[in-house]
Formats: C-alpha cells, sequence, structure tokens
C-alpha cells in the first residue's frame, strides 16, 4: 500500500508531465511544406487533407514519429526522386513511446 507521502509524489510528477506535455505547441498542416517534421519537437502533427510534406532528402524521413505524441495523415506525405528516401520512420530510440495516460 502506498503511503500518502508517495501518493502525493507521484500524483505530482505526473501533474508536471501533463503540464510539459499540454506546453508543447502542436502542428497543424493546411498547405504543402518542405521542411521536414518530428513529433519530438513538432508535438501532435496533424496533415488536414489540403496539406502535404513533401521533401527530396537521402536517408531522412518526410515525418518522423519519435516521441509519444500523434501523427494522423489525411493529406499527402512523400520524399521522392532520390535513393533511400524516407516517407514516414517510427523511432524508437528514445524509449517510451506511451505518454503516462497509456493507450488510447
Amino acid at each position: 500500500m502506498l503511503s500518502a507521502a508517495a501518493a502525493a509524489l507521484l500524483t505530482a510528477a505526473l501533474t508536471v508531465s501533463s503540464a510539459v506535455d499540454s506546453a508543447r505547441a502542436d502542428t497543424d498542416i493546411t498547405n504543402a511544406t518542405s521542411a521536414a517534421l518530428a513529433t519530438a519537437t513538432g508535438g501532435n502533427i496533424t496533415i488536414e487533407t489540403t496539406g502535404s510534406v513533401s521533401i527530396n532528402q537521402t536517408s531522412v524521413a518526410a515525418v518522423t514519429l519519435n516521441s509519444n505524441h500523434s501523427v494522423t495523415n489525411s493529406g499527402t506525405i512523400s520524399n521522392s526522386n532520390v535513393d533511400g528516401g524516407i516517407g514516414v520512420m517510427i523511432d524508437t530510440t528514445a524509449g517510451s513511446m506511451l505518454s503516462h495516460r497509456g493507450l488510447t
């Protein structure tokens, strides 16, 4: 059984983590962009039906899922006209990809 002090510490840690998660600005793509995107720096990434991420870079992903944020694509993701182009990469090297809220 958890003591009251341990429960308070755990609750405080979750509250701080939640505040950090909500402080990060999300990225909403509504038109064409030629910049590579990553969830670690862009928060939740949403590519709308009118949006696109299009790059031409070898060994670089157009969109990288590398945090516990999400990618929602209703538009276009491409990395074309290069050898070794990557459209979407899931990078788990940072550790746990799950938020403190778990899977939803």
